[in-house]
């Protein structure tokens, strides 16, 4: 218990005795309709041979070797999980294996399971981004999983070799921001307030997303990033009288909570940091090769951020302020699980190669000094992290591919079921021959009414899946309403074989769904953004310059105090604080402040409706002009473009195929084409841009794609290349990854006609 005479409250630093994450539960997808699979893990876990690879396991030091093909890993990292009893870690070579898995693993487990998918920033090192507050919190929220020591069931995490090589916040200075708030405690909410923002929470007016925290006088609204649910914690003077949870929507209150843990919501948290560690690290920077201004950039933005009045920077300098690395939170019990050992090690030196060739252009143009901390391990520090594992297993379908884990390999009892191509009377066929063989058959499609229909026409044994799913008996056959990437066989010694089957296996194509990790929408300004003297604009009065927040004593209501020009002030009540915006400007002077009680606002907003209707005019005769313009015409679609969108490996929603086809109808007209396409992150938004740009190359046209960032232009060329790899088409990338000579290469290419896509 921490006193400072003016708050108190439990600081833990160590999670170990404290019983506080109630609604700790994995983000769910709108799924409600599947059901899990988890009925069937028994059949690998409790069968003798799978238990004596656990005996192994639980060994003070073991590493095994195990082969399995692609398709059932999933199924046997869900069995390991389920028979081990302790955390385990599952690495993956790239950030898109690393996301497929957890769905599988949802679907497998089922969806309160406590599976956490600790994602990569997207985000370059040295570039002056803000992470995605989404990414950073599924990161916080899988570390905090492994400080939990006392949670019923011990937390499996996925992450590619991409997002552990990402260093975070040191487990001490993590566990130093975790505190717990009770009923009964003694806190005073101001003071209290302020801890929770310099541990990352931003303050709203309302608190609807985690990570954000709203003061109402003697109540103050948190959603942590470890919870489901956001609480309401309520003060009797500096005691704190009842806590509840509330609903984010509706705003009203649930159910009592006796306690709430809140952990920190950044990964980088400046105002918990050793302002003099830091001043000792930027003196040891040469800033000899830098641009002119580089070092007073650096060292007045460190100032303001070492204050709390800077946050935008953070991911610039997290070389600075972060030295942890997520292998810091495993615990020594807990259990290692590599996929394709070699192609984790490739994935890194990748890696490192992109990066360090980023760090050598910064330091050449003067943008960063050198020395300047990098904010990501290198290859060989996550080797011997990963080799430095007491109990570790590594899943390879080739058998023994990385020399640096001792072991023989042990072939698990799986196979591939044949893909019928498109046939499902063929798989039918199967699935009876099967079950006269004794197979439990288990056939998970999203067609599984259909299916039944046809089996019962055939005079088929069958049956139609009802919540919860129960294992089949040997000989019999179910259908299962739900997805799966693809199927397999597996046949245990001693036990009965199961045969499950896929859409893959019995249609010859498999849609996956993806699970979309929503992201909120601001708007206006926040609280946490409005630093004193800050300009910003009230949609009514104006400019004016941010003074500060000030209390009404009578009313018990906090007001922000906005200055005008001769010294007018203006009282906002925080819950209107949608009502102002940041001002923001591409001019460097600061700007003139609206005098109230004038017209000068009202006259200023006409002036830009007047210039705002001209520039609607001039976009009304632009495009008036552009419908009569001839423009280029696409072909039609040609059966190279069905066979590409018939290997798109998720399920279109129709939002997206009503884009596609939007898209597509534009191309084939002979008019300029002019359309927007907006989306939230992971709602396939590439894949639109992806067939209308194969179009355009079937049609003898080159495409260039313009993105904002290096890190998309990479990302987009990986996909492009992999799904275009079956087609001649060649896509190639003009990026600071690429060396001068490699750029000019490049552009010569494309200017030659010998690059379809950049």
């Amino acid at each position: 218990m921490v006193n400072d005479g003016a708050a108190s409250y439990d600081r833990r630093g160590s999670l170990a005795s404290a019983r506080c994450w109630p609604f700790w539960r994995a983000r769910k997808a709108s799924r409600t309709d599947w059901m899990t699979l988890s009925a069937l893990l028994p059949l690998l876990s409790e069968s003798e041979r799978f238990q004596e690879l656990i005996d192994r396991l639980r060994e003070p030091i073991s590493h095994e070797t195990l082969i399995a093909p692609e398709a059932p890993t999933p199924y046997a990292v869900g069995a390991l999980w389920r028979s081990f009893g302790a955390p385990v870690v599952v690495v993956t070579s790239q950030p898109e294996s690393a996301r497929r898995l957890t769905d599988q693993l949802f679907t497998w487990l089922g969806e309160d399971a406590p599976i956490y998918h600790f994602t990569e920033n997207e985000t370059l090192p040295y570039e002056r981004l803000t992470p995605d507050r989404g990414a950073t919190h599924q990161r916080i929220r899988a570390m905090a999983a492994l400080e939990d020591r006392l949670a019923s069931r011990p937390p499996l995490i996925v992450a590619s070799a991409l997002a552990l090589s990402e260093k975070t916040l040191e487990p001490e200075a993590f566990r130093a921001g975790c505190y717990q708030i009770k009923v009964g405690d003694v806190s005073a909410p101001n003071k209290l307030s302020q801890t929770l923002v310099e541990i990352g929470y931003e303050v709203e007016s309302t608190v609807e997303v985690p990570g954000t925290i709203s003061r109402r006088g003697g109540i103050l609204d948190v959603f942590p990033v470890s919870s489901d649910v956001p609480y309401r914690v309520e003060f009797f003077g500096d005691e704190v009288d009842s806590i509840r949870v509330f609903d984010p929507e509706t705003q009203r209150s649930v159910e009592p909570a006796n306690a709430v843990t809140i952990v920190p919501a950044e990964e980088t948290l400046p105002l918990r940091s050793n302002g003099g560690r830091i001043r000792d690290l930027v003196g040891g920077l040469d800033f000899s090769g830098s641009a002119a201004r580089v070092e007073d950039r650096v060292t007045e933005e460190l100032g303001r951020i070492l204050r709390g009045e800077m946050r935008d920077e953070l991911s610039y300098y997290a070389g600075l302020f972060n030295h942890g690395s997520f292998f810091d939170y495993m615990p020594p019990g807990a259990l290692l699980v590599t996929l394709r050992s070699s192609a984790i090690e490739d994935a890194a030196r990748s890696t490192d190669r992109r990066l360090d060739q980023l760090r050598a252009t910064k330091v050449s143009r003067g943008e960063i000094p050198n020395h300047f901390p990098q904010p990501y391990l290198e290859w060989g520090l996550i080797a011997d992290a990963l080799k430095d594992r007491k109990r570790s297993v590594a899943i390879s379908p080739f058998g023994v591919d990385d020399d640096r884990l001792p072991g023989s390999a042990e072939r698990l009892p799986f196979e591939i079921f044949p893909v019928s191509g498109g046939e499902a009377e063929f798989a039918l066929d199967e699935i009876e021959r099967r079950q006269a063989a004794g197979y439990r058959v288990v056939v998970l499609t999203q067609h599984a009414e259909r299916l039944a229909e046809m089996a019962e026409e055939k005079g088929m044994a069958h049956s139609v899946a009802k919540e919860p799913l129960q294992a089949p008996e040997p000989g019999t056959a179910i259908f299962v309403q739900g997805q799966l990437r693809e199927g397999f066989v597996m046949s245990p010694v001693g036990e009965s074989p199961l045969v499950l089957l896929t859409d893959k296996e019995v249609f010859g194509v498999s849609k996956e769904r993806r699970r979309v990790r929503r992201r909120p929408i601001r708007r206006g300004a926040k609280l946490s953004d409005l630093r004193p003297g800050v300009f910003v604009v009230h949609v009514e009065h104006g400019v004016g310059r941010f003074i500060g927040a000030e209390a009404s004593e009578n009313e018990g209501r906090e007001y922000l105090l906005i200055e005008y020009a001769e010294n007018d002030r203006l009282y906002v009540p925080t819950e209107h604080v949608d009502r102002l915006t940041l001002y923001r400007s591409a001019a460097d002077a600061p700007p003139r402040l609206t005098r109230l009680g004038t017209q000068e606002w009202t006259r200023a907003k006409a002036r830009v409706r007047r210039a705002t209707e001209q520039i609607a005019a001039e976009l009304i005769a632009l495009y008036a002009s552009r419908e009569v313009i001839p423009g280029l015409q696409a072909k039609p679609d040609t059966p190279w473009q069905d066979r590409l969108e018939a290997s798109f490996p998720f399920e279109e929603t129709p939002d997206q195929l009503s884009a596609i086809a939007d898209v597509k109808a534009d191309l084939e007209v002979p008019r300029p084409m002019d359309r927007l396409v907006c989306g939230d992150v992971g709602y396939g938004k590439t894949e639109v841009a992806l067939r209308a740009a194969f179009k355009i190359v079937e049609s003898g046209r080159q495409v260039a794609i313009l993105v904002p960032t290096t890190v998309l232009a990479q990302q987009h060329y990986e996909t492009f290349s992999d799904r275009l790899s079956a087609f001649p088409v060649k896509v190639d990338v003009l990026s600071r990854f690429r060396s001068d000579e490699e750029q000019k290469a490049i552009v010569a290419g494309v200017a030659a006609g010998n690059i379809d896509i950049c």
